[in-house]
């Protein structure tokens, strides 16, 4: 895992610059782009459209389970002048849009069929997935069981063993996609990639973390111990070719 500590003026710029010499390096395969929501929007209209091409698949890591064009990432992504650039290049995009009546768990089928179509007809396929982390340590749409202690620890519904319904969603191994309700996020309906799809799937991954705000969450994923239930980001410690830009020195 390699930590990149750049100026706030420059974080976005060489995010950029590193997902485009990925898309560089590994130009003549396929690629599956996964991309983060949040703060990492500001960094995609800065990745060379040089790099993209019909043989590239762009998707969100997780979205927020909403009509609203200004709080769905599908719908978020489809404003940037990136995609305008990927539609260009004629490459092929996952949508995460909610479609009339459908609910969490339907929309996260719906998308785990279109990334288990994309694995099947490109076995040998790239992905590239994008990260980033919350102050409360959750990164793609996977939210903790807990808060920083024991006397504030909460999760989903009332289930008295937060732990394992953490795993069960998280880390169930038939599962590449999960929906769910979750009352510790202001967005509580969700759906996201989960941790067998990316430790098995995930070929290189990109952490973009800015803000004093996650100076602690970044100091618990970067610790020796730690666990995935407290702090579901610690996952890029299990991945290679992790690159980690931040801002927090």
């Amino acid at each position: 895992m390699k930590i990149n500590k750049i100026s706030k003026e420059r974080l976005m710029f060489e995010t950029a610059k590193a997902i485009s010499a990925i898309l560089e390096k590994e130009q003549d395969k396929d690629i599956l782009l996964l991309l983060a929501g949040g703060s990492a929007f500001s960094v995609y209209d800065a990745i060379l459209p040089q790099w993209i091409s019909s043989h590239v698949t762009i998707a969100m890591t997780d979205d927020r389970f909403s009509r609203d064009m200004d709080v769905n990432n599908s719908h978020i992504l489809q404003a940037t002048d990136f995609y305008n650039e990927c539609i260009n290049a004629d490459a092929y995009y996952i949508s995460t849009e909610v479609w009339n009546e459908e609910k969490p768990e339907e929309l996260a089928k719906r998308f785990e069929y279109g990334l288990r179509q994309w694995r099947e007809e490109f076995p040998k396929g790239v992905v590239i997935a994008i990260f980033g982390i919350g102050e409360d340590g959750h990164t793609c749409g996977m939210i903790p069981c807990a808060g920083k202690s024991a006397e504030d620890a909460k999760f989903i519904g009332k289930s008295d063993d937060k732990e394992k319904t953490f795993s069960e969603l998280f880390e169930n191994e038939g599962k590449w996609v999960v929906g769910y309700t979750t009352p510790n996020n202001e967005y509580a309906e969700r759906i996201t990639i989960t941790m067998p799809f990316i430790r098995n799937n995930v070929d290189y991954a990109v952490a973009f973390i800015s803000g004093e705000k996650k100076h602690e969450v970044f100091d618990r994923l970067i610790a020796d111990k730690g666990s995935l239930d407290l702090t579901p980001a610690r996952i890029l410690r299990e991945l290679k070719n992790v690159e980690i830009f931040t801002d927090i020195i």
